[in-house]
């Protein structure tokens, strides 16, 4: 079973995508932020992170760039934020972003990035 850490500060996002993975038979763990992440990630070994931009303590930018940094440069991660401008996408790869994608997104939507960035194959393979 494929293991993906969800990292948003809002609660109710969390429960949300965690509760669309687990539906998908994935494995679904949560953070709060940029420091829980990493601190979960030295401990468990992660398929794909999916996180938001915008969060206290450490944004996931910086999270990304730490993680590049310390540990799999092969993790593939997800960013999931409100945030349209390019600047932000432009960020995000840069410092090691797999792929930017703007909320809301669809449930199936988001399934089939997070199965195609994992090699799982679709339904309708």
């Amino acid at each position: 079973m494929k293991k993906i850490l969800v990292v948003d500060d809002s609660p109710v996002v969390r429960s949300f995508h965690s509760n669309i993975l687990k539906v998908e038979g994935f494995a679904a763990d949560v953070a709060g932020d940029g420091i829980e992440a990493i601190e979960k990630s030295l401990n468990k070994a992660y398929d794909l992170i999916l996180s938001d931009i915008n969060m206290p303590r450490m944004d996931g930018l910086t999270m990304i760039q730490e993680l590049r940094q310390e540990h799999r440069q092969d993790l593939p991660i997800i960013v999931l934020t409100t945030q349209e401008e390019e600047i932000h996408r432009t960020k995000a790869y840069i410092k090691g972003a797999n792929l930017y994608l703007v909320k809301p997104v669809k449930p199936e939507q988001l399934v089939q990035h997070i199965k195609l960035l994992l090699g799982v194959p679709h339904e309708n393979d």
